[in-house]
């Protein structure tokens, strides 16, 4: 949609996703999958702040961004496109460096993929309200509102899988999907 590959970036949690979309992206669009940017969400911090990450230094990686960003605004790089991967796992502190990308950025388009059935950082604070606070702060000021489309069929489990998993899971006081 009229992005070049050169704006796009696309932030995960783990190494193995970044190569498994790499993979799938080279498979969809050949050569130009190696001129997009998909990175974990502390390596592309790391990037920003010319940073090397270890483990002890991404502990509180994203906090410092986020204390930092009045100094680092300058350093984000120009990407139009914005593309998050497991939303649902989102916390306090991944939601402000989000929020800093698309309002302090050049951040035009989004999209954030997540499901909020499947929500295993909640240890870290990850809570389905930030999808609601996701959509509430990117259609502030914008012409143009945001659109949610629900993915709502499973293409990696059996159906009996799913029937047994959706009893369980439609317990569930607050959901986003309204249909299982």
């Amino acid at each position: 949609d009229n992005v070049k590959p050169e704006q796009f970036v696309m932030l995960t949690y783990t190494r193995s996703a970044v190569i498994e979309f790499r993979n799938r992206l080279f498979d969809l669009i050949g050569d130009d999958a190696y001129k997009l940017d998909i990175y974990t969400f502390h390596s592309y911090i790391n990037l920003i702040m010319g940073t090397v990450g270890n483990k002890d230094s991404n502990t509180n990686l994203i906090a410092n961004f986020n204390m930092n960003v009045h100094k680092i605004k300058e350093l984000l790089p120009f990407k139009t496109a914005l593309y998050l991967d497991e939303f649902q796992d989102i916390n306090q502190e991944t939601f402000e460096f989000i929020n800093t990308l698309a309002n302090e950025g050049f951040i035009e388009k989004s999209v954030a993929v997540g499901d909020d059935d499947q929500i295993i950082m909640d240890f870290n604070g990850a809570n389905v309200k930030y999808f609601d606070l996701f959509w509430e702060q990117l259609n502030k000021n914008r012409e143009k509102r945001i659109t949610q489309f629900e993915l709502l069929e499973n293409f990696r489990s059996d159906a009996s899988i799913v029937e047994l998993s959706n009893s369980f899971i439609n317990q569930i006081a607050y959901r986003k999907k309204t249909h299982s």
